[in-house]
């Protein structure tokens, strides 16, 4: 019976328990306001959505992580807001009971990745672009945007943070692609189509960031869309007024590097004009006027000179190159180049004394006999082999073909004056040179 009694009294202990609990104003759940303007909407006429995917140029997360992001690792890195840090940059922000709201630009964001450029003759085609009949006369506002909904500030149940999300998003919408306002004197819902415009309520091309709040998720739809028009008028009038400073910067900028390629160009330009002067001057224009300061592929053709070997043809040609500015300060250059062709003169040979007294004479038409042609070709072979070692290594000495005279023993003989081949060969030499070698059987290889 003890046991009975105890059982009885802890069982009203626990209703008890419970129903104070089921009152507990946390708990509590308040009468949902419905909107009945909500209930069944036309098509939208002007705008028809907001697209949030592929509209976000960078990520966001090391800026909401207070991570540190290298200057040449963001979207723009020219741009004056992406030298702000974060402790010097003060987006814009409005707060609310409801939720509270962050803006920042794009060119802050870290970039995604680079960006490959084709590289080619073959250019990548463009998608293939489809008419429907639902998209022909509307347009979608890029809004790019996150939430940010943790743990402690919201719930715990996935659920509701979902929910929340939700709804912050539906009330964006109808503000910014209805224009969405709310009667003071009746409390409802209107649209005005005037006011549904990206340029009244979105900062294009920024970076929006929503922190939900648990009110929104028995919030009355009237008191949201009021909430999210001052939200979204705040943050869009100090975004406008850092857009602003920031263009005029920009703008300063440009005109500094536009003044300083001004002064290239003036000094180019009276340059261009000094060389002007000195062709009217001069009476001619020169061909390499201007040759440094042109474009590519453009002015005087310059002639290869690599191309060509030195051979028999052109082997005591001096080729001249495009002369330089230096030698138009004196005088033009076409009649220097032609007084230095005509004032060049062949090569002087040093000749021995005797050589030059026979060269006064003319030469005797004399035919060699037969052991003249052998000593003549017994002295022409040791020559004409060592040719190509003394042109390669001209500080050798050449063998002198005639003797000296200061030996007495030495004489030259009677038929030869003079060096040899210093005299046109004759017609029987250059036969006898030009005969085939004797076979095995003749007379004079059995002497040998």
């Amino acid at each position: 019976m003890f046991l009975r009694a105890i059982s009885i009294v802890i069982r009203h202990r626990t209703r008890g328990m419970a129903v104070k609990a089921s009152k507990h104003p946390n708990s509590f759940k308040p009468q949902n306001w419905s909107a009945s303007e909500l209930a069944s909407l036309p098509p939208a006429e002007s705008v028809r959505s907001l697209q949030r995917v592929r509209t976000k140029r960078g990520t966001i997360r090391p800026i909401l992580n207070h991570e540190p992001i290298k200057s040449g690792a963001r979207v723009d890195p020219t741009h004056p807001a992406a030298l702000l840090t974060d402790k010097s940059f003060r987006a814009p922000y409005s707060n609310h009971g409801y939720f509270n709201t962050k803006a920042y630009p794009n060119v802050m964001l870290k970039r995604l990745g680079v960006v490959i450029q084709p590289n080619g003759r073959l250019k990548p085609r463009p998608p293939p672009e489809r008419e429907f009949p639902i998209f022909k006369h509307k347009k979608r506002i890029n809004f790019a945007s996150t939430y940010v909904l943790p743990i402690k500030s919201t719930h715990k149940s996935g659920v509701v943070r979902v929910r929340l999300k939700r709804k912050l998003n539906e009330a964006i919408q109808l503000v910014v692609t209805r224009g969405a306002d709310v009667d003071h004197q009746t409390n409802e819902i209107t649209f005005k189509q005037s006011e549904a415009l990206e340029s009244k309520w979105l900062l294009r091309d920024w970076y929006y960031v929503f922190y939900p709040r648990i009110p929104i998720y028995h919030a009355p739809w009237p008191s949201m869309i009021k909430a999210v028009r001052e939200s979204l008028v705040a943050v869009l009038k100090q975004g406008r007024e850092m857009d602003m400073r920031w263009n005029l910067e920009i703008a300063d900028r440009e005109a500094k590097a536009m003044a300083r390629l001004s002064r290239r160009e003036m000094r180019r330009v009276r340059m261009w004009r000094r060389q002007d002067q000195e062709t009217v001057s001069r009476g001619h224009l020169s061909d390499d006027v201007g040759v440094r300061w042109k474009l590519k592929e453009t002015g005087v053709k310059k002639r290869s000179v690599r191309g060509k070997k030195l051979g028999a043809d052109n082997k005591g040609v001096k080729v001249l190159r495009a002369p330089s500015r230096s030698a138009f300060q004196h005088g033009s250059m076409a009649n220097s180049s032609a007084e230095l062709s005509a004032n060049r003169k062949p090569p002087m040979v040093l000749q021995p004394r005797k050589s030059l007294e026979t060269a006064a004479s003319p030469p005797r038409s004399t035919t060699p006999t037969k052991p003249q042609v052998e000593a003549i070709q017994t002295r022409a072979e040791p020559r004409a082999n060592q040719n190509t070692r003394v042109a390669r290594t001209p500080s050798t000495k050449l063998p002198s073909a005639a003797p000296k005279q200061s030996k007495a023993g030495l004489k030259l003989p009677s038929g030869s004056r003079g060096p040899i081949f210093t005299k046109p060969p004759t017609r029987s030499l250059v036969d006898s040179l030009r005969r085939k070698p004797l076979s095995k059987f003749t007379p004079g290889s059995d002497e040998s």
